[in-house]
């Protein structure tokens, strides 16, 4: 049995189907701002039933935090990516790989065409990702049998307060359009983020601007000297840099809408040229952004990494947890950081609860707006 973790198996209504699975015999686990975390779970074969082999239950992680009496529910998996029975030793054992409840982003597509008003989205950057959030997964805004909320309890929590994008996403996968529109609101000067939670019947999407989580900049910082900073690293990144984008969209040669993006010095020295392409868009402003974050994506930037493990000087889900904004420091310095993944893994030896820290600052980033009605459209 794996100590301070309680496993069950839920259907899409939270309803318990088994557990808890005391045969477990080892569990990795990961959550992921933004993204899909993953879940291995190896557990006796003499525990584990065939017909639990099923894509529509989930696995529920509980854990017992060190610093309270209740267990917390730390995400939920749908666990049947893979499955495999095997012996290890002289034990026969079921070992299985899983998906969280983010991975429900990538079973819906915008289906719009590209210059249609379910593709093509201007405004604050937390409500057009909430808006492709309602016209691909929820009841009253999509088409039958696309409304993931009419088959489980899944709540959206959007909020407001970030930049002004536009953003264009044709026949995309979902999670692949809110992470483009997130990349399209930090070249703005400001992060959003999105995380799917688990709640006991089900989840609950959140969009915000950062921190998902908590500011928790003011506190002790984080350091190697303190025993709560592991593998810190800064580093300069300057290798292909690009600071000025052509960038092409729908239509040919001359006819062809062409869009600039000057993110340099404005010295002939420091403007270094490249080029993207993005067929599906036909009209300037959402060219332009899609340009700029390409180009962000090449700029000069320092960035700084490091690892929290949990312990009792500090505890993940009482010092940290993941969206959290947290200071570290290292070699004489101070980085603000925030917590983008936490990993858990135990067996029957113990267990380890890490996160991955870090921050990426544009070098020489220019804070001015820059005026996509001015670029060129090509006519």
């Amino acid at each position: 049995m794996l100590s301070n973790y309680e496993l069950y198996l839920v259907d899409t209504s939270g309803n318990r189907i088994a557990g808890p699975l005391t045969e477990a015999l080892y569990l990795e686990w990961a959550i992921a701002l933004s993204n899909v975390g993953t879940c291995y779970l190896e557990i006796n074969a003499a525990d584990w039933n065939d017909a639990w082999l099923n894509d529509r239950l989930l696995l529920q992680v509980w854990r017992q935090p060190r610093f309270q009496a209740a267990p917390t529910l730390v995400q939920a998996y749908w666990l049947m990516d893979y499955g495999k029975r095997l012996e290890a030793g002289d034990v026969a054992v079921t070992w299985l790989r899983g998906y969280d409840l983010n991975t429900m982003l990538n079973w819906r597509i915008v289906t719009g065409a590209a210059g249609s008003t379910e593709a093509q989205k201007t405004g604050d950057a937390c409500v057009v990702m909430l808006e492709y959030v309602q016209e691909a997964m929820l009841d009253t805004y999509t088409t039958a049998g696309r409304a993931l909320d009419t088959a489980m309890t899944f709540n959206v929590a959007g909020g407001t307060g970030g930049p002004s994008i536009s953003y264009t996403a044709s026949r995309g996968k979902l999670l692949s359009v809110l992470q483009g529109c997130a990349g399209a609101a930090i070249t703005r000067g400001t992060a959003v983020r999105f995380w799917m939670r688990a709640i006991e019947t089900g989840g609950e999407l959140q969009i915000v601007t950062a921190p998902l989580g908590s500011d928790r900049r003011a506190q002790t910082p984080f350091s190697p000297e303190m025993g709560t900073l592991y593998a810190p690293a800064w580093e300069y990144r300057g290798g292909g840099a690009a600071t000025y984008g052509y960038a092409g969209g729908s239509g040919q040669e001359e006819n062809r809408l062409i869009v600039e993006v000057d993110l340099s010095d404005g010295t002939v020295i420091g403007r270094r040229e490249t080029w993207a392409e993005n067929a599906q868009i036909k009209t300037a402003a959402p060219l332009y952004d899609w340009a700029r974050a390409r180009l962000c994506e090449q700029r000069a930037r320092l960035w700084f990494g490091g690892e929290l493990r949990d312990s009792e000087l500090s505890a993940f889900g009482r010092d940290w947890n993941l969206g959290d904004l947290v200071t570290c420091e290292f070699d004489g310095k101070s980085f603000e950081a925030e917590v983008l993944a936490v990993t858990g893994v135990a067996s029957t030896s113990g267990e380890v609860v890490s996160a991955r820290v870090e921050n990426e600052i544009l070098v020489d980033y220019p804070e001015a707006a820059d005026d996509p009605e001015a670029a060129d459209d090509g006519n």
